[in-house]
């Protein structure tokens, strides 16, 4: 899966970054579970497990941040807020 940048904007001493997969829409059902480990989506084919999303989601609450989806008809779009600029404070 192709993730593509959407937007970066840094406000104060963080960044949000927003990120689109381009796919179709995700349901109410798969919005609740879209970060639970071992949870795949439509496409059930390939090699993947289900970790990605929930990997993405831990590493970026350790650096204190908050990762959710919004979904729409143009597909899904990821937001990363807000990630801090400086490790200080992620560590504090």
């Amino acid at each position: 899966m192709l993730l593509y940048v959407k937007g970066i904007t840094v406000l104060n001493d963080r960044v949000i970054i927003e990120t689109s997969n381009g796919a179709q829409p995700l349901t109410p059902q798969e919005l609740e579970v879209v970060f639970t480990p071992y949870q795949r989506g439509r496409r059930k084919s390939g090699r993947r497990v289900g970790l990605g999303l929930y990997i993405c989601r831990k590493l970026i609450q350790l650096h204190g941040g908050k990762i959710w989806v919004e979904t729409g008809a143009t597909g899904n779009l990821f937001k990363f807020f807000p990630v801090p600029l400086s490790n200080q404070e992620a560590q504090s």
